[in-house]
């Protein structure tokens, strides 16, 4: 009676044995599967990341650009002056001005004061 019971949970163990085998092999299969999925779409992704980084790179000197001029705008109604040939001539030269700020001018060191050079 102890022998046949050993014999029956031995055979029960190659069951679950087999059965957790085959399980394993699905999922190693799985795994093989969606790691090709992964593979074959990443050049696609990456083409479209580097077209999507291009344009907004490009785009970036006329954000840049419209910044500027919405700054002045502000700075012109804050002053009550007419700056409009500074804002077109930062059009005109596609903001590529060259203005270095002095060191007084530098942010924090006297909030009060107002300038009137051009960026």
């Amino acid at each position: 009676m102890i022998r046949s019971y050993i014999q029956e949970v031995v055979q029960y163990i190659k069951r679950l044995e087999d059965a957790q085998s085959k399980r394993q092999e699905r999922l190693v299969e799985k795994h093989k599967e969606i790691r090709q999925q992964i593979l074959d779409e990443k050049p696609k992704l990456q083409a479209e990341l580097d077209q999507e980084y291009q344009d907004k790179f490009k785009r970036l000197p006329l954000e840049i650009l419209e910044f500027v001029q919405e700054a002045m705008k502000g700075k012109i109604s804050e002053d009550g002056g007419d700056h409009s040939s500074t804002t077109s001539s930062l059009a005109s030269e596609g903001g590529k001005g060259n203005h270095k700020p002095q060191q007084n001018e530098e942010i924090g060191e006297n909030p009060g004061k107002v300038f009137d050079t051009p960026l």
